[in-house]
This record gives C-alpha cells, sequence and structure tokens, in this order.
C-alpha cells in the first residue's frame, strides 16, 4: 500500500494512506522510510486510533509508539490534531507539502475544543489553548481534553497554569519551547505516548540544554505492555494521564519549589 502511494504521488496525485495506527506504520516502516521520505514523496499517512484509542484490542492496537518511531526518519512532517477542526486544518495543509506526512488521529468521536474552525489555532505553529500565570503545560494530540479537565481541578487550588498545544510535531518547534524556558519557573509536558521520542524527550533535551533551573515534569505511557485489556478511560488513569493524575502531579511539580529544589 505504501508503495503503491509513492508511485501515485510520483505521478503528481496526492495519496492518503490509512489503517489502524500500529498498523499503517510499524509493519511498513521500510517502506515509509525508503519510498516515502527518501523519495520525498507527497503522501499522506494516516492512522487512526492513536495513543490508547484501542484499549480494549490489547497492545496489537495501541498506538503508543508511532511519534517516536517516525522521528527518526528525516523529511516527515508529524501533525497530532487535538480536535476535529484541527484535523480539518491538518487536511488543507497537505495540499502544501514537499514531502510525507503522518497525520495521527483518535476514534472515539472527541468533542471540539475550539468553536469553529476559524477560531482554530493555526497548526504550523503552538498555540496558546489557556492563559495562565502559574507555569505551562505543554501537551500535544486528543489527550489535550484531559489535560484541560485537569486545569479545571486546579483552580479549585487557586493554580492557574497556561496550556500549549503542538499540532506540528515535527519539525519540532524549538525555539517557541525556549521562549516556554525562558519565561516559565515550571513546565510539564503530557503525552498520550511512551517519552522515548515523544513531546517530553524532546522538551527535557532543551530544558536541559537551557540550564535555566525550570522545574520539568514529563507525563507519558509507561514502556511495558498491560497485564490486561481495559478501556482507553482506565489505561490512561492507570498510566496517570486521566485529568486528576495530571492536576496531582502538577501540584506535586509546584510543590518542589517549596523543597528548595531550582
Amino acid at each position: 500500500m505504501i508503495g503503491y502511494a509513492a508511485g501515485l504521488a510520483k505521478t503528481g496525485l496526492l495519496p492518503f494512506v490509512y489503517s489502524i495506527t500500529p498498523f499503517v506504520t510499524l509493519r511498513c516502516l521500510e517502506q515509509i522510510k525508503i519510498d516515502l521520505c527518501y523519495n520525498q514523496a507527497n503522501v499522506v499517512i494516516v492512522g487512526v486510533g492513536g495513543g490508547f484509542a484501542y484499549g480494549p484490542n490489547g497492545p496489537t492496537h495501541h498506538g503508543i509508539d508511532d511519534i517516536g518511531v517516525l522521528s527518526c526518519l528525516p523529511q516527515l512532517t508529524i501533525w497530532t490534531p487535538s480536535d476535529p477542526y484541527e484535523v480539518r486544518l491538518c487536511v488543507q495543509a497537505t495540499t502544501s507539502l514537499e514531502s510525507p506526512a503522518y497525520l495521527r488521529l483518535g476514534r472515539n468521536k472527541e468533542p471540539h475544543i475550539f468553536d469553529s474552525l476559524n477560531e482554530s489555532p493555526d497548526i504550523s505553529h503552538p498555540a496558546m489553548v489557556r492563559e495562565g500565570s502559574d507555569g505551562v503545560i505543554i501537551t500535544s494530540g486528543f489527550i489535550l481534553h484531559e489535560v484541560l479537565k485537569a486545569v479545571e481541578l486546579l483552580k479549585q487550588h487557586n493554580i492557574h497554569p497556561a496550556v500549549v498545544r503542538l499540532t506540528t510535531l515535527r519539525p519540532f518547534p524549538a525555539e517557541y519551547i525556549r521562549l516556554m524556558i525562558a519565561n516559565s519557573n515550571q513546565i510539564m509536558t503530557v503525552e498520550e505516548h511512551v517519552a522515548t521520542g515523544g513531546l517530553g524527550q524532546e522538551t527535557a533535551r532543551i530544558v536541559a540544554e537551557a540550564c535555566a533551573g525550570t522545574r520539568f515534569s514529563m507525563l507519558a505511557i509507561a514502556t511495558e505492555f498491560p497485564d490486561a485489556c481495559y478501556d482507553r478511560e482506565s489505561l490512561l488513569a492507570r498510566s496517570g494521564l486521566d485529568a486528576d493524575s495530571i492536576a496531582a502531579s502538577y501540584l506535586k511539580l509546584l510543590a518542589q519549589k517549596h523543597r528548595g529544589y531550582a
């Protein structure tokens, strides 16, 4: 399927290759690397069910390592929209591609975050979804819904972090993250993905290079197989990625300030 799409792209067409996330990425990784990336073929790989969206189907269907694997490949744009409007913006952006792209979708009728297509932020740049004065939570993809719930819980403690969402993960917006570090005492990343190769690891590298004393915490999925098949909500809770856990982790990060940490 990937090879066929590469051939169609070389005739001037814009193919979309669609399947469940682990199948359309891991099973054909070499073809993505050579047929698409090496040849800069304008093909859009669409993975449905990113993260734990296929929860009860188990590890064969979980898409929790796709971004890390694909991030090793040059010439590949990676999009992680957070709501249906942003999905539309990603599809619109495909007409200006000069190399392949990966579009990571959910599958659980994720609700809208933005009120209209016109109010959706530019997907090519990070966007401030919520203003705040108590640090920053950086996230990507549909897990933004849990992050916003967590922010509401933090308000009960009079804690108001800003929320930044990244729709385009590759190329990674390093300069924007450096600006966040320069203006924030604490930063937390939240992603429905393993830490390796993901949003948190890339942000952690920039935090370390900045040597600014910024308190940093990374919430991600553990690199292990679950002991049973659970639904997405249960898997998020077990991974510390539900709203309650995110809020508790952020409070813990803030508490480091009062224990003498940098």
